[in-house]
């Protein structure tokens, strides 16, 4: 089960009407990422998508980019977290582990 932060935003009326919510490649990965988070027994948090602030060319804007938390894992377990997300998910997404989040993109190359 994925638990979503109050106030983040999936939805940006910003953006024209095909690109007004999150990227559709995430039908498919936040199913794996979910299952990471709780084959350890942790709960799987969105904490941002179009919403924060980011940098300007961040894919958070167009819908290619969430952040999980982990604020609740110990820095090891968010480390083990990260890497098995990332080989589950493969070489079509971006990880950058932050302090207290994971920040996951979809950003084929090629």
């Amino acid at each position: 089960m994925i638990s979503i932060k109050p106030g983040v935003k999936l939805q940006c009326p910003k953006l024209s009407a095909s690109g007004r919510t999150i990227s559709s490649v995430w039908g498919v990965a936040l199913p794996v990422i979910a299952s990471v988070y709780e084959s350890g027994g942790y709960e799987c948090v969105i904490t941002s998508a179009f919403d924060g602030v980011h940098k300007q060319d961040s894919l958070h804007y167009i819908g290619r980019a969430l952040d999980f938390r982990t604020r609740h894992l110990t820095d090891p377990l968010a480390f083990n977290i990260a890497t098995a997300i990332r080989r589950a998910l493969g070489p079509a997404f971006d990880f950058v582990l932050e302090e207290d989040h994971i920040h996951i993109e979809y950003d084929p190359k090629g």
